[in-house]
């Protein structure tokens, strides 16, 4: 095989493609050049999710008419001049490499006028070709126009998702940025629609608020050795453990990072936002093309700084607290401390006082199942082993038996026609609460809420678009008026779930994926472990008349003999057997 040089065209579009993956990279790029050019409003529109166009306006300094052509030639930039700027870049851009990758995938316009100039300036490029360059009249600022994203290379355009999909990034990608610059006024329009729009002036506490949806979100700031990490926490919440992760201004991902949380969170779950500002020669973000990845030049101290300060703000940090923790040695060899790790569990907040019994075994709804309505309970395949047919050591349960008493350790024990039952309470209970969770999807029966929830931003676009699948599952909602960004409601959930300590809310996280509702395998993964969660522990003591009826629930079961996660709920030891034990015939 015969080496080649790459053509020119052939060599442009590959480097585009490391650069600009989807819109909403496209989004991110400029998104970075306008507040690099300090501008306070920024305005993103978009036509299917940016596919067919992108525009980004913002009031930022401007390009200077001249500098429009350099503007799109690779590695033409103001951000960096020598080698030695790129030690300490404090810059969100600084290769030059965006406008020159975007103008190579698509149509596109800008249209600028530097601050302090009398005229401005447009100049358009077709696969960055420039084929027009002029003065032109406009405002201080700047206007970028993408059009038809990747129209030169099919491959690439064909794999990017419904428009629907591609918007929601790009909405979350500019809520994210409203985080950390709470500051700036930025708005989102898609097919003619506001759906984002920030108020002028607030602040990170606000931004977050909206965001996530809590009430006041925890902060707590941590320093050492010349590193801050500035910590929010909504609470505890149920589920995942999102992080939205910031590295002297710039939106970054670790693992390292995420790492460090989830060793200081322990079992809380609940979103975060983490604030990391270092000396930036500490800081290398010259590691990827996207510029998401980043090298810490002390890993193991960022590790420590932020497992300390994350395990410090759920013990009881406060808003506004500030904590100057001691040095910590370079651990840049591995993420870890010589400090053992221990689980810490944040106490749920108390809800209403309600007998044991009552909240441990919900009754199962009066009202019929609606005729014709989707029986989504076919989507909760059974989860791990052991689910279908009873093995040997399992005993029949159409028969009734004697409840005799309870051991030490929390089994309940039965005098069984074929022998001694040993039921584990927790696994039994887990099998009814997940059998009665699974059917409660889609059966056509809303609990009202009495009070409407606000739905908070991070959550509204993708209810949005998944309201059709999500109203099947037996959620409400009530919908803004058209000219309004904000305003969504969940008036109504699934009524079984109702009777369980859960909001609303985190019920719809459970019912939510990335791209929309959960795919079948995961959603009863999540409704299995709710049932955990729920069920009674082993060790609780029971009357005799709950331990009746949770035998009597458990013989209702689908499939009685496993908990969702594959364990056995009770075995049998046969007369037989026990008589052999004994030295006894069993005549």
């Amino acid at each position: 095989m015969t080496i080649r040089r790459l053509s020119e065209d052939v060599f442009q579009r590959i480097a585009a493609g490391e650069v600009i993956e989807r819109p909403v990279s496209v989004c991110k790029e400029l998104l970075e050049n306008a507040l690099d050019a300090g501008a306070s409003r920024i305005s993103v529109t978009l036509l299917q999710g940016g596919k067919t166009s992108l525009i980004v306006e913002d009031d930022g300094c401007g390009i200077p008419f001249d500098e429009l052509p350099l503007a799109l030639e690779r590695h033409a930039t103001s951000k960096i001049f020598s080698l030695e700027d790129l030690d300490r870049i404090g810059t969100l851009g600084f290769r030059g490499e965006a406008l020159a990758s975007i103008a190579t995938v698509s149509l596109l316009e800008i249209r600028s006028r530097a601050t302090g100039e009398d005229r401005g300036g447009m100049i358009r490029s077709e696969g960055g070709s420039v084929v027009l360059h002029q003065p032109l009249p406009c405002p201080e600022g700047t206007r970028i126009q993408v059009e038809e994203l990747f129209f030169n290379l099919p491959a690439r355009r064909k794999f990017l998702r419904a428009p629907g999909a591609e918007t929601r990034r790009v909405g979350q990608l500019i809520q994210e940025m409203g985080l950390i610059h709470p500051e700036v006024r930025l708005t989102l329009r898609s097919e003619g629609r506001v759906l984002f729009d920030t108020e002028p002036g607030r602040d990170t506490e606000r931004a977050l608020r909206d965001h996530w949806g809590c009430g006041a979100a925890r902060s707590l700031s941590v320093s050492s050795g010349g590193v801050e990490a500035e910590l929010w926490w909504s609470g505890p919440k149920e589920g995942r453990t999102p992080l939205v992760l910031f590295a002297n201004g710039r939106r970054i991902q670790d693992s390292s990072v995420r790492g460090a949380l989830l060793a200081g969170a322990g079992t809380c779950g609940g979103d975060w936002l983490v604030v990391l500002r270092l000396p930036p020669e500490d800081l290398d973000v010259n590691v990827h093309p996207a510029k998401t990845e980043v090298r810490f030049r002390r890993p193991g101290e960022v590790f420590d700084l932020v497992r300390r300060g994350v395990a410090k703000l759920v013990e009881g940090g406060t808003f506004g607290d500030h904590w100057v923790l001691p040095g910590v040695p370079d651990l840049s060899s591995s993420p870890s401390s010589g400090e053992p790790y221990r689980e810490r569990t944040f106490p749920a907040s108390p809800g209403p006082t309600l007998p044991s019994w009552d909240r441990a075994f919900p009754q199962r709804v009066a009202e019929p199942r609606t005729t014709g309505a989707p029986r989504l309970g076919s989507l909760f395949p059974p989860l791990g082993r052991g689910e279908g047919a009873p093995s040997s050591r399992a005993p029949s349960l159409e028969p009734e038996a004697v409840y005799l008493g309870q051991a030490h350790r929390g089994y309940l024990l039965f005098d069984g026609p074929s022998g001694l039952w040993v039921l584990d309470p927790h696994a039994a209970q887990e099998r009814i609460l997940y059998e009665r969770l699974r059917d409660s999807w889609g059966r056509g029966t809303v609990q009202s809420l009495a009070v409407p929830v606000d739905l908070p931003g991070s959550l509204a676009p993708t209810v949005e678009s998944c309201r059709r699948d999500l109203e099947g599952l037996g959620f409400r909602f009530q919908a803004p008026p058209q000219e309004t960004p904000e305003g969504w409601k969940v008036t109504g959930i699934p009524h079984l779930l109702a009777l369980y300590p859960l909001a609303p809310l985190d019920w719809l996280r459970l019912a939510l994926a990335e791209e929309g509702v959960a795919d079948p395998a995961t959603l009863a993964k999540r409704v299995a472990d709710r049932a955990c969660k729920a069920s009674l522990k082993l060790g609780e003591r029971l009357q005799e008349e709950e331990a009746r009826a949770l035998l009597r629930d458990l013989r209702a079961c689908e499939t009685p003999y496993a908990c969702p996660h594959g364990r056995p709920t009770l075995f049998t030891l046969s007369w037989e057997e026990i008589a052999s034990r004994l030295g006894r015939s069993s005549s």
